[in-house]
């Protein structure tokens, strides 16, 4: 699908407006904004049935936190519950979650969603110093073709396969010649590993990171290695950027134009200090409204920034701590490179999966069956894939059917555990 600049630019120009208005001026717009969700959301059989079994009716006051909050498995269990009936289907178009749960879903969006979407990555990309023509070498494991402003020539993009092995990828970036490099803190860190061996031949303006956990040792090393600023954003397929640094301080500021973000305790009530679960209302999507859903990570909030910007910022996020793989080889793989569930490769008979590596040539596959279960030929799949991720080195693969996966303290469902990631982790952090 694609967008209308000028629709782009005009959210993109109230969103910069907006984003450095007073807290009280910010929080008036949230307080319009939800109200027209969550009217919108009421009419969708999910809500009616919420509703309809306690006999209540939602309070609309953003501080109370009056509309249930939303698992993440319920959209999943029943995605067209969620849909907007009276927009027309084949104007309705879906995105695929990354799964890295272990449980993708999608999202429906509209074209006026589709564009806001697209103002959200102009406005990161004017804060994060990204001059529209330069060039984003992205490594994943697939390429979209999303683009902050859709004009030939600016905000150029090109994608390197996160399969590649680590030199080639390093050859490919170098051939390239990028101005800025993104988004897995892990590759980055493995791109300056080589670089530094090689006396640091590549120079970057800037290194963008997102999707993993980024600790001040990993963004020192990248930054040393490329000589360059490194900034972090929050984002998820289902909203696109939630939240991201600021370019004066290493804060996160919420998009509280776009999103309602609520840190919640036990009993889904808002909370001011101390950390709980993460909760999301879209704003934007009329096609599908999400109101206080789970995205699955925590956080606490910080304190007020200096910038001058009215968001609110976030202190820490937690639940994003995937380990890497270490091949036997000693090449250390993203965690990425193992999301067998990315953008809906759906693996018939898996409900949720983690990946244990026990050590360097021993990885356990746990899952939870869902229907029949594994078949031999998703086994034999799996193994095609993960060889691949492990890039064709002699790696065992076994399979455990599991009854659940226990989730971290953070809340959260770890895909990958690396027991030899750990150790070296210990060994760096005994030096």
């Amino acid at each position: 699908m694609g967008s209308n600049p000028i629709n782009v630019l005009r959210d993109y120009l109230g969103l910069r407006r907006e984003h450095w208005l007073g807290r009280e001026q910010i929080e008036s717009i949230q307080q319009r904004r939800y109200e027209a969700i969550t009217d919108t959301a009421r009419l969708l059989p999910y809500y009616r049935r919420r509703f309809e079994s306690c006999g209540d009716s939602p309070s609309k006051d953003l501080e109370m936190g009056g509309f249930p909050i939303l698992p993440k498995d319920d959209v999943r269990m029943s995605p067209n519950d969620f849909i907007n009936p009276s927009i027309p289907r084949k104007k309705l178009f879906e995105m695929q979650t990354s799964g890295s749960t272990g449980t993708p879903l999608g999202v429906v969006c509209d074209q006026q969603t589709f564009e806001h979407r697209h103002a959200i990555g102009l406005l990161l990309a004017q804060d994060f110093r990204r001059s529209p023509r330069d060039l984003l070498v992205e490594i994943s494991r697939k390429s979209d073709s999303f683009a902050p402003f859709a004009v030939p020539g600016l905000f150029r993009k090109k994608h390197l396969s996160i399969f590649l092995e680590e030199s080639e990828l390093f050859r490919s970036v170098r051939r390239l010649g990028p101005d800025s490099l993104g988004w897995y803190p892990s590759m980055a860190q493995t791109l300056a590993r080589i670089n530094d061996s090689l006396g640091r031949p590549v120079r970057l303006k800037s290194v963008f990171c997102g999707g993993e956990a980024l600790s001040a040792r990993v963004r020192a090393s990248i930054e040393e290695s490329f000589s360059c600023r490194v900034y972090e954003q929050y984002a998820s397929v289902e909203f696109s950027a939630l939240a991201w640094e600021c370019p004066e301080e290493h804060r996160l500021h919420v998009n509280d134009s776009s999103f309602l973000i609520e840190v919640i305790d036990g009993r889904g009530k808002p909370i001011k200090s101390g950390t709980g679960d993460l909760a999301v209302t879209c704003f934007f999507n009329r096609a599908m409204p999400l109101v206080r859903y789970m995205i699955g990570d925590r956080a606490k909030w910080g304190r007020e920034c200096s910038c001058g910007r009215g968001t609110r910022v976030l202190d820490s996020i937690s639940g994003r701590s995937d380990d890497f793989i270490v091949l036997p080889s000693g090449k250390h793989r993203s965690a990425f490179a193992f999301n067998l569930l990315y953008y809906g490769e759906k693996i018939e008979g898996i409900w949720k999966y983690q990946i244990v590596q026990e050590r360097e040539d021993l990885l356990v596959f746990r899952y939870v069956p869902e229907g029949r279960g594994l078949s031999g030929a998703g086994c034999a799949d799996l193994r095609k894939r993960i060889s691949k991720a492990c890039l064709y080195e002699n790696v065992k693969l076994e399979f455990e059917a599991a009854d659940s996966i226990p989730r971290e303290k953070s809340g959260k469902l770890r895909k990958i555990i690396s027991k030899p990631a750990q150790r070296l982790r210990t060994g760096d952090a005994a030096e």
